[in-house]
């Protein structure tokens, strides 16, 4: 299994490479895709998640980017090494 290619399938998505945080269904593998293989940690690690996405929506109006993303050179994992953002708060 080549972990960088989860969620880029044509087949499973019609524009594989647009974010589109409505997609549905999403058939991921993030956190697993439950059964006896699951992290231990998904449930916790979906609710920091929630957690900092709530508080973001509470108090950043736009977020902006500012530079180029550098991406981590990995075949085991899909990641960003530097996100220049610019956050303009409320």
């Amino acid at each position: 299994m080549w972990y960088i290619s989860a969620n880029y399938d044509e087949r499973a998505f019609a524009d594989p490479f647009t974010l589109d945080l409505s997609r549905d269904p999403n058939p991921h593998v993030t956190f697993g895709g439950g059964g006896p293989h699951i992290c231990l940690g998904a449930w916790m690690a979906r609710l920091e998640v929630r957690v900092f996405l709530e508080e973001m929506v509470r108090r950043i109006r736009r977020i902006q980017l500012d530079g180029q993303p550098e991406r981590i050179r990995s075949n085991f994992i899909n990641g960003l090494k530097h996100l220049p953002l610019t956050l303009e708060a409320l």
